[in-house]
């Protein structure tokens, strides 16, 4: 389903489950994974802290293009289960300093340690190691057999 006949029950849902979920299982052209805390701004753009001294970061810094899957912790009763998930396809950046307070607090409310690991005054340090990084995505595919059990993969694309 392309972007422009998507359902929109199928976008609030996506949104809820970008918004909602914990951690993302990020991938980078090497080919590497890496899972990481995120959080989701208003554009479902995703927020994530890492060392610059990270494969994926390294990664990151070679070639933006990144892709992600949304993990949520849910019981898991094995094949047959009915399946919802997203994944999404992107390029990733470190936050640049005019966007670092916004993103940060976009972090920070999301995962309150955050305030302390590291400190936003880290973040800024320009040879430090802790960045904050962006991705943002080119395309979603939701996939929920609960509310679409017909028609369960849903594309958003030219996001």
């Amino acid at each position: 389903m392309a972007s422009n006949e998507f359902s929109p029950d199928a976008l609030t849902l996506l949104r809820e489950y970008v918004h909602g979920g914990t951690i993302m299982q990020l991938a980078t052209s090497s080919p590497w994974s890496a899972h990481c805390w995120y959080a989701a701004d208003e554009n479902l753009n995703l927020i994530f802290l890492s060392k610059t001294s990270r494969r994926h970061s390294a990664d990151i810094m070679r070639d933006s293009s990144v892709s992600a899957a949304i993990i949520h912790q849910i019981p898991t009763e094995g094949p047959g289960q009915k399946v919802r998930g997203v994944v999404l396809e992107g390029s990733a950046a470190q936050v640049p300093s005019s966007d670092l307070d916004v993103a940060y607090e976009i972090f920070a409310r999301r995962w309150r340690s955050a305030r302390s690991v590291p400190a936003i005054d880290v973040l800024r340090e320009p040879g430090g190691l802790d960045k904050l990084w962006r991705i943002v995505p080119r395309a979603f595919v939701f996939f929920d057999e609960v509310d679409f059990p017909g028609s369960p993969r849903q594309e958003f694309l030219s996001w």
